[in-house]
């Protein structure tokens, strides 16, 4: 029998052991052997290829991200352990397994292993996925091939046959049925691609990291998912918009141990992004919390209180989840938590410019080309004659009705939905107001349900996060009237930016260097490899009792 057989015949004796022994190990086998081994070398780990985290292992920041199996050795050296059949000793596992969980538990004594387990797998996704909310990151160059100019000769009889697959199958019949063209039915078709290889990537990342002590390590020290990282090593050294997705995976992997509930520690650098990214606490919704927390961070922008009122009561009601009468509001939700989001730069989130560009902006300012003041009946004309203005349905049905509540407002209330052009923004919605003299104040919101909007991943990811959250920009003010409508008239001032000393770019890569505790990283390392050492044991045992 060659070592290699023998190797593996011990390997298996490990995972049949691991059946034995409770569901914590015969899921840990589980997920060993159906996402990761690969019984065709020596090593049961090696063959997985993960990037080598530059800053880590001896790695120096400046040097290249390259693709090895180093980033492996935690996993290897337990494997190693369990295969050694000096270590076939469940008393000693079990020792093992105590004394890695009372390292980490001296480093970290409030740690709660479940809710930490479930942020980890929860943040191991992608932030972005190429091409879901349009044709953004198309390879160069493609063009369709026979059977995109096929479907395209009758998307609606494609469409319908494959909506019929269970979960992915309407993704893949909405992204065709209305094509116009074999250009438009290539992007759907490199769409649902770019949706699949997500998908695939994230459970494999999420599993590997539950399993990996080093992944654990960082998260539970941190909170800080590998992905966050990776993520701005790739981007580290990018344009803008590389800058953007490294920070946007950032702001997710916050929302997600937001929406958790999570207590433990949090990096500095990963507080910092949340610090420029978000400018008030994420607090209970609540009778009067808006207006609290506008005032909190200084940027009331002398809004009068009854229209603070009414935009904190419109984003309670029209971010929903649901349909018809089953739809539940945001503010009827068993946990609903809100923050104030800066609006106005592109790396966090430019609501600001989404706004005055996508909005209602320009369509004002036609109204005062020549005067600076406007009669209620003109500014009702206005909405009447213009598809891209909507009155909000709190301003009545009839004419009568609503130059009446104009009239007591002092201008009209409007609102409405746009795509926003942040990375990974699906739509936002605004409301605002608008007085006779072109003053315009407005909240932009956006509910952070990335994941619960992905095929096939909603209902569980809802489940699993508790806590719905809303990000809503502070009022906002333009002057319809001026020469310069397009531009804020009141500027919006980010304490936590004006305090920053570096740069996004030098942010990004301190977000690449970000480490575990190195106590943590020991506790976790000896913890995993006494549960596959216990296995091996047990395994053994059981083996010699049957024969």
């Amino acid at each position: 029998m060659s070592d290699f057989q023998k190797k593996r015949q011990e390997y298996m004796a490990v995972r049949k052991g691991a059946s034995r022994v409770g569901s914590t190990a015969q899921t840990y086998s589980q997920q060993a052997a159906s996402a990761f081994l690969n019984p065709a070398i020596e090593n049961p780990f090696g063959s997985l290829e993960l990037p080598a985290y530059a800053g880590s292992e001896g790695i120096p920041m400046s040097a290249p991200r390259r693709t090895t199996v180093d980033a492996m050795a935690p996993l290897n050296f337990v494997a190693e352990e369990a295969l050694t059949p000096a270590n076939y000793v469940p008393v000693g596992g079990l020792g093992m397994m105590r004394r890695g969980s009372q390292i980490t538990r001296e480093a970290l004594p409030d740690l709660k292993r479940l809710k930490e387990g479930s942020g980890l797998f929860l943040s191991s996704p992608r932030n972005l996925i190429k091409n879901f909310y349009g044709p953004t990151d198309m390879p160069e160059g493609a063009v369709p091939n026979v059977v995109d100019r096929y479907i395209a000769r009758d998307p609606q009889a494609f469409a319908s046959k494959v909506r019929k697959i269970p979960k992915v199958g309407p993704m893949v019949a909405n992204t065709v049925k209305d094509a116009k063209n074999a250009e438009e039915v290539m992007q759907g078709r490199i769409r649902t691609q770019d949706f699949l290889k997500w998908a695939g990537e994230g459970t494999r990342e999420g599993l590997f990291n539950l399993m990996n002590p080093d992944a654990r390590a960082l998260y539970y020290s941190t909170g800080v998912n590998p992905m966050t990282v990776k993520v701005a090593q790739e981007s580290a050294e990018g344009a803008q918009r590389d800058l953007a997705k490294a920070i946007a995976q950032g702001q997710q992997n916050i929302v997600t141990n937001t929406r958790l509930g999570r207590q433990g520690p949090v990096d500095p650098t990963l507080d910092t992004v949340d610090r420029i990214s978000y400018m008030s606490d994420t607090v209970p919704f609540r009778s009067g919390v808006y207006s609290d927390l506008v005032n909190q961070v200084g940027a009331r922008n002398n809004t009068p209180q009854k229209d603070l009122d009414f935009f904190e009561e419109h984003i309670g009601n029209v971010w929903q989840v649901g349909k018809g009468e089953k739809a539940e509001r945001f503010a009827d939700a068993s946990s609903p938590v809100i923050n104030v989001k800066t609006p106005t730069t592109f790396q966090t989130g430019n609501h600001a410019f989404d706004f005055a560009h996508k909005g209602p902006v320009r369509t004002f300012a036609t109204l005062f080309k020549s005067k600076k003041n406007v009669s209620n009946e003109e500014m009702l004309e206005k909405f009447k004659s213009s598809p891209k203005l909507a009155l909000h349905p709190k301003m009545g049905k009839t004419d009568e009705e609503i130059l009446a509540n104009a009239k007591e407002n002092g201008g009209f209330y409007f609102t409405g939905s746009m795509v926003g052009t942040g990375i990974t923004e699906g739509g936002v919605n605004y409301v605002g107001k608008i007085t006779p003299r072109g003053r315009i104040t407005a909240v932009v919101s956006d509910e952070n349900n990335f994941l619960e909007n992905v095929p096939g991943v909603g209902k569980a990811v809802e489940a699993a996060l508790p806590n719905r959250i809303v990000n809503a920009t502070p009022p906002m003010i333009f002057d319809a009237s001026s020469d310069n409508a397009m531009a804020l008239a009141r500027t919006i001032k980010v304490p936590a930016k004006d305090e920053m000393s570096q740069s996004y770019t030098e942010l990004v890569k301190a977000v690449a260097g970000i480490k575990a505790d190195p106590q943590v990283v020991k506790g976790e390392r000896l913890r995993s490899a006494g549960m596959l050492t216990t296995g091996g044991g047990l395994g053994v045992r059981g083996q010699q009792e049957e024969d």
